[in-house]
């Protein structure tokens, strides 16, 4: 199941998410690493600290990559019945509106799950977007979209361009191959 893995492998890296967004929001001390940081926090908050913001995270992530994958599929195959174009533009055209239209969609949960990461309380992510709605406004749950935006799209369009590239000269490699 696609969906279980997904949540799975979301649970598995959620400490390094969460070092990772607080480090970025409020720096490292110097000369501290992964570890040290990572301990820090877990001498501070405890073992539950490691997993604020997950199940905005597993909100975020697991629709998007359904979404994703679903789009880019449907585009692939629509690109190839109505449109002439070499397999790379069909996967860069693919990729990036997939990438694109999946973040519109799950931006409120990924700002949520920023949030909860940041946040020393113990507010439901339920709790944290009502009260973030009431104080600032429905739109501030898009507020950084352009630059998840641009990261998701690059990514996708690199992973997926590289991955449908190579899996295509391997399949052209192994058919020039078996009639050799």
């Amino acid at each position: 199941d696609p969906f279980l893995a997904r949540s799975i492998a979301t649970v598995l890296v959620s400490p390094i998410t969460v070092v990772k967004t607080r480090v970025e929001y409020f720096g490292a001390m110097p000369r501290k690493n992964f570890i040290q940081c990572l301990n820090k926090l877990v001498k501070k908050e405890g073992i539950g600290g490691l997993y604020r913001g997950v199940v905005p995270n597993i909100i975020s992530s697991v629709p998007f990559s359904g979404i994703y994958y679903s789009l880019y599929t449907t585009m692939q195959g629509k690109m190839i019945e109505h449109v002439d174009q070499p397999p790379i533009v069909r996967n860069l055209v693919s990729s990036s509106f997939a990438a694109l239209i999946a973040t519109v969609l799950t931006q409120p949960a990924d700002i949520l799950r920023t949030q909860a990461q940041l946040e020393f309380t113990n507010a439901n992510a339920y709790r944290m977007l009502y009260n973030r709605c009431r104080q600032l406004g429905f739109q501030t749950l898009f507020i950084g979209s352009a630059p998840r935006f641009a990261k998701r799209t690059l990514q996708a369009v690199l992973v997926w361009t590289v991955y449908e590239e190579l899996f295509r000269i391997v399949r052209e490699k192994k058919s020039v191959l078996m009639t050799s």
